[in-house]
């Protein structure tokens, strides 16, 4: 019986210190995943995506019946680009370059070779689902793959659309400038960091700029504000879902609605 991913656990003891995870592989040889450091922010960010897609779903029981490592090799890696996105995934938080698909108790497995033509590592369909899970969890603090309902989906997705409006999202690069003149850091000093410490450090700067400049506003009494200015350091406990919705009432009531309950 296979043994789930404690995430929590790997969140205390690897993630936040930025070390690498040890997992082993079903073949018996243990591999290290890396986090991702910022000077290959970019590269994660234009590949990372094809440990997301949600292929259940996908009106087809074929594909729903599938693993998800048989559906990206026998689906979705009918286009190139989708190969060349998995393989830079690897290449980043494996280290693994020489990558290639084989067959094994007649599924698909992915199979890594070293310089001398020798299988290193064998990753069936199970490796793969925790490896894919640790990487998306690893580098994205706020990664959560709980199941949302389509519904729920359709609202937070309504959230974020209505919160950003027209606001084009900065770039990796956009972000090291702004964090770099508000920390001091150099670029050196950025490259060092992880993906996930850096995005961590950027969002607090944000959050501490705009407490700052509401704060002074509330305090002046110029400007009057709906709600109480919460602290940002001692901050209430919500529900992850609570401020996609206007009052409590909208909140419960969307989601039965969405869960059918």
């Amino acid at each position: 019986m296979a043994v789930a991913v404690n995430i929590d656990y790997l969140k205390i003891k690897y993630f936040y210190k930025n070390e690498p995870v040890p997992y082993k592989l079903k073949c018996g040889v243990e591999i290290m995943i890396y986090p991702v450091m910022v000077e290959d922010g970019y590269i994660f960010e234009e590949n990372y995506d094809i440990l997301t897609i949600n292929k259940n779903e996908i009106p087809d029981a074929k594909i729903i019946q599938m693993s998800y490592l048989q559906f990206l090799i026998q689906v979705m890696f009918k286009n190139e680009i989708n190969q060349v996105k998995l393989y830079n995934i690897f290449a980043t938080c494996l280290k693994e370059e020489d990558i290639r698909i084989g067959i094994e108790n007649d599924k698909p497995i992915l199979i890594t070779f070293d310089k001398n033509e020798k299988v290193k590592l064998k990753i069936n369909h199970r490796d793969f689902d925790d490896i894919k899970k640790i990487i998306l969890y690893q580098n994205i603090k706020d990664y959560d793959d709980t199941y949302v309902s389509k519904d729920m989906r359709n609202i937070i997705e309504e959230y974020y659309k209505a919160k950003n409006g027209n606001i084009e999202l900065l770039s990796l690069e956009d972000k090291m400038a702004f964090l770099g003149n508000e920390a001091g850091l150099s670029l050196t000093e950025m490259f060092k960091m992880s993906y996930r410490e850096f995005n961590n450090r950027f969002e607090w700067a944000v959050n501490k700029m705009d407490y700052q400049i509401n704060k002074t506003a509330e305090m002046s009494g110029n400007v009057k504000f709906d709600k109480e200015i919460e602290h940002l350091i001692y901050r209430h406990k919500k529900n992850k879902y609570e401020r996609f919705f206007t009052d409590k009432e909208s909140f419960t009531n969307k989601i039965n609605n969405a869960n059918n309950m």
